[in-house]
């Protein structure tokens, strides 16, 4: 990256490069220039594509195998209870803000996720959207809480049960939500001293899944609402602006990263993936079901019982082999023969309206560098992104429309984007487009700071 003094990086939760890059860019000055005059591209996202562990992979050089993290929640131990959540608590590689503590150099850290509860660096954080706002600690020092207080009292860590706000209201909350994180990042920019600024807002990922369908003729319940298209455009221009009074701040001395960690496609509908195990004779239940409810281990016969699936953005499938889990009856001489024949099935799996779905199946040992904590035996893109996944069983139904965490318009998708601008090459400088992976993030920023790359990340210079 060249000679740098300070490197900002402003992190768009969920924003797919052809918003930025193509459909609004010139509706977007501040980041078509950023583009213009440095290098930009597609970002290709973590497996999975979704914000934890996409985040945490971003800013530590680390893929989710090596971080043991898999998803926002991940298997404890190999009992069959329930998931525990991904906290900072669960992280066991160094933060960049870690590193560059060590060396004496100092980092303001707002809204990443998978930050809470907060742990101690040199400079300040305030932790992300995970994070308890009422009552809880969320920043370092503890102190800076009443401080945020006073600069934004009306700070939110996220917009509660977005889901299920109306239209104009979800519109609003998350507005007002962005322009205080953006007022805040401009308060520590001018009052504080830092060496590298991070901060990360949810909001665009929030519109997207309340608004996505209006935005994309692709999506299955594509409905032309002018209106409602025209409110995530104004967001995105809000979005523009911010930006725009953030470089008005920096010196010609500063590296700015504009990066998202995934972004977004339409959602077509629910897979529930449970059920579809249990038809195939991979579970068994001890009772049969009349209507979906989520899968609870006491619900399981598992002296008869292969696999079992946890939902989400992603599928994530688990067999139950004998000596591994505790009631396992998958002979460890048999796992790779069966692991194998559930892949092809998923694979060959037909949606509803029968023809192939278009089901990716990935093996976690394959894709990653190394597998720690208790990794997925196998993990499914539902039609390659397509649909959301349930866990739940029962009723009659593999395919709904319904999602089962409330109205989703979009999944995530393995393009995220990313913006790398140097003000003393911009002159005369021919904008280059280039793809690059999220693990090249946390080297790069560690080159330009002066610090040594020696910490085994799986990135290389973005140059």
């Amino acid at each position: 990256m060249g000679k740098t003094n300070r490197v900002v990086v402003i992190g768009l939760d969920g924003v797919p490069p052809k918003v930025v890059f193509e459909k609004w860019r010139g509706d977007l000055p501040a980041l078509s220039m950023l583009a213009s005059s440095g290098l930009h591209g597609r970002l290709r996202s973590t497996d999975p594509p979704i914000t934890i562990p996409a985040w945490t992979s971003m800013f530590t050089g680390k893929d989710p195998g090596e971080l043991g993290c898999y998803g926002f929640r991940n298997r404890r131990d190999r009992s069959y209870g329930p998931l525990a959540l991904a906290d900072s608590t669960s992280v066991r590689a160094p933060w960049l803000w870690t590193i560059l503590s060590r060396r004496r150099l100092r980092s303001v850290v707002i809204g990443v996720p998978q930050t809470y509860p907060p742990m101690p660096l040199k400079g300040a954080l305030v932790s992300g959207f995970m994070a308890p706002h009422e009552g809880a600690r969320f920043t370092y020092p503890p102190q800076l809480k009443e401080e945020i207080g006073r600069i934004c009292p009306d700070y939110e860590i996220d917009v509660p049960n977005f889901r299920y706000l109306g239209k104009e209201h979800l519109a609003r909350k998350v507005t007002e939500m962005t322009r205080n994180r953006f007022r805040l990042v401009r308060h520590f920019m001018e009052r504080w001293e830092w060496d590298l600024l991070i901060a990360v807002e949810i909001g665009p990922d929030r519109m997207h899944h309340g608004f996505w369908r209006f935005l994309d003729p692709e999506h299955p319940a594509y409905e032309r609402v002018p209106e409602y298209e025209t409110l995530v455009k104004e967001y995105y221009k809000m979005l523009d602006r911010s930006i725009s009074e953030i470089l008005e701040i920096l010196d010609d001395r500063t590296s700015i990263l504009i990066v998202s960690d995934h972004g977004a496609r339409p959602m077509k509908g629910l897979l529930r993936l449970n059920e579809w195990l249990k038809r195939k004779g991979y579970l068994r239940l001890k009772e049969d079901l009349a209507s979906p409810v989520a899968l609870h281990p006491s619900m399981v016969d598992w002296s008869h019982t292969l696999a079992w699936a946890e939902g989400g953005y992603y599928g994530r499938i688990y067999l139950n082999v004998r000596g591994r889990e505790p009631h396992g009856i998958v002979p460890p001489s048999r796992y790779g023969e069966l692991r194998g024949q559930l892949a092809q099935e998923l694979v060959e799996m037909v949606g509803p309206d029968g023809s192939p779905l278009g089901n990716r199946v990935l093996i976690p040992e394959e894709i990653y560098r190394a597998t720690a904590g208790i990794p997925p035996d196998i993990m499914l893109y539902a039609g390659d992104l397509s649909y959301r996944v349930s866990a739940s069983v029962g009723g009659e139904e593999i395919f709904s429309l319904t999602n089962d965490t409330g109205p989703d318009d979009a999944n995530h998708d393995i393009w995220g984007m990313y913006i790398l601008y140097e003000p003393w090459r911009s002159q005369g400088f021919s904008p280059t487009a280039k793809e690059a992976s999220i693990l090249d993030i946390a080297p790069t920023i560690l080159e330009a700071l002066g610090v040594d790359v020696d910490f085994q990340m799986g990135g290389r210079l973005l140059e």
